[in-house]
């Protein structure tokens, strides 16, 4: 299969990354989505973008359908991808696409060696801003592929980091964006201010300036092959090398395959030095262990005089004790 760009401005940061996805069915090709690359040989894109792909293959993540192809415009080439392997999460709706190696990529005098985008696990704020990027209304004609690249520059208006949504109004953890995320744009990278990728464009609403943007980090936790030789959840690859992501210190996955997220990263907590007298020091420290001791015995009090039926227990007073809590 061979396609030739129209319409595509390649100076744009976003097309460093992008790729558009294009599924072809009884021999005629027809544009699904956009996806993203995030290391050598694997992508992102939304997981309601490959539904189809995800219902239908097997435990190993091998598509079954359709052949799927990513097509990438990189320094002024045309370069074609093969999906092998699909991994994905309907309530993250955040999937990863596996590549077969192609020829032209590698090091070796006419090959290239495509750039992949940096994530991050750190949430938006309210008021940052972000750009929504993606390929919306592209289609094919023959075996030329009209596809215009789009930036939508937007505003987090929420920050939701875990709801219980309807089945159908995924994902669960997101933000809403005051833009407009045109068809086509769906599994594309939304960036901040530094180009770093910290979600997915998963949902608009015609007529409306709002979109849900799914958020990168509980998608960690899904397992991926992507060396043929065993899967491992998502989120060891972005803890070291040239895939490391901003913000890997504060996501970790539990023995039972649940992604956790800190409140703050670790690497940017400062240790607590003490400047004077040896005494001064172990003053404070004794009176850290007098505080947690009395928090200690009035926990034990309050949750003894429930068993007992003295008092109802009361979970305000335990909502207001200061404790380390992690996301999920």
């Amino acid at each position: 299969m061979e396609f030739v760009f129209r319409q595509v401005d390649d100076s744009c940061p976003g097309m460093q990354f992008a790729m558009q996805l294009i599924s072809e069915v009884a021999g005629v090709a027809r544009c699904i989505g956009t996806a993203f690359s995030v290391a050598p040989g694997l992508a992102i894109t939304a997981a309601h973008v490959v539904d189809d792909y995800l219902l239908t293959g097997d435990s190993s993540g091998n598509p079954v359908g359709p052949p799927l192809i990513a097509i990438q415009l990189f320094e002024g080439k045309m370069l074609q991808w093969v999906v092998d392997a699909i991994y994905g999460s309907v309530a993250c709706d955040v999937a990863f696409l596996r590549f077969l190696r192609p020829a032209w990529w590698g090091t070796e005098p006419g090959q290239v060696n495509p750039r992949c985008a940096r994530l991050s696990f750190n949430p938006p704020s309210l008021g940052d801003e972000l750009r929504m990027f993606g390929f919306p209304l592209s289609q094919v004609e023959g075996s030329v592929l009209y596809s215009s690249p789009s930036e939508c520059i937007c505003r987090v208006s929420r920050v939701d980091l875990k709801t219980d949504l309807p089945l159908g109004l995924r994902p669960l953890s997101h933000v809403d964006v005051d833009g407009k995320l045109l068809p086509g744009m769906s599994g594309g990278p939304c960036f901040d201010k530094d180009w770093n990728v910290v979600g997915v464009n998963s949902k608009g609403w015609d007529g409306l300036d709002l979109a849900h943007v799914a958020l990168l980090w509980p998608a960690m936790k899904i397992p991926i092959d992507l060396f043929k030789s065993g899967k491992f959840p998502a989120i060891d690859l972005f803890k070291d090398g040239p895939a490391q992501a901003v913000g890997y210190r504060r996501l970790y996955v539990t023995s039972k395959g649940e992604s956790r997220l800190a409140k703050v990263d670790p690497g940017s907590l400062v240790p607590i030095r003490f400047y004077g007298r040896d005494e001064d020091m172990s003053m404070a420290l004794n009176f850290a262990a007098s505080n947690a001791q009395d928090a200690l015995a009035g926990l034990r009090a309050t949750v003894a005089r429930s068993i007992s039926g003295t008092e109802p227990l009361d979970t305000n007073a335990l909502c207001a004790m200061p404790v380390t809590t992690f996301g999920n």
